[in-house]
């Protein structure tokens, strides 16, 4: 939501935020079966999911503070910002539905729940940093977000 008006910000014109867009998807295509098929033999999930989250917060290290301004090097970080993204997506996935059975249904539908949640509340929360900060403040939120998220992932038990 906020990664196009940063990148009209930074100079680059719609045609290459168009193509960094299309780039930076690819990942969920390429390697969300390949996750999931993995998590399924190993029940890595910990593991992943600290890996995805990493990847991300580095990611976003570099769109804050971009070595370049071309819209190729975009690509290329959120690229990698969406390979992370796609693991965490399939990795929570799993690791949710490994840890409850039949008769938690009502648990599972409040799962599926806070997705939708998440698209209200994270531009909510994003704005008002935004207005009150700029795109810096959003990005470093974002990217401790992301860090604490990883630490936190370290504590999750191996089912």
């Amino acid at each position: 939501l906020f990664m196009a008006p940063y990148l009209l910000h930074i100079g680059l014109n719609w045609e290459h935020i168009g193509l960094v867009f299309s780039v930076m998807l690819i990942p969920f295509v390429l390697f969300q079966f390949p996750v999931g098929k993995y998590l399924d033999k190993s029940h890595n999930e910990k593991g992943m999911l600290v890996f995805g989250f990493a990847l991300m917060a580095l990611a976003i290290v570099y769109v804050l503070a971009p070595l370049y301004t071309s819209w190729v090097y975009f690509a290329v970080v959120l690229f990698i910002s969406r390979i992370g993204a796609s693991i965490v997506e399939v990795t929570t996935d799993s690791y949710f539905f490994r840890h409850i059975d039949e008769n938690d249904v009502g648990l599972a539908g409040l799962y599926q729940s806070t997705i939708p949640l998440a698209y209200l509340v994270g531009p909510f929360f994003g704005g008002l940093l935004l207005v009150f900060g700029g795109f810096h403040l959003l990005f470093s939120v974002l990217t401790a977000g992301l860090v604490l998220t990883a630490l936190y992932a370290l504590s999750l038990r191996k089912y």
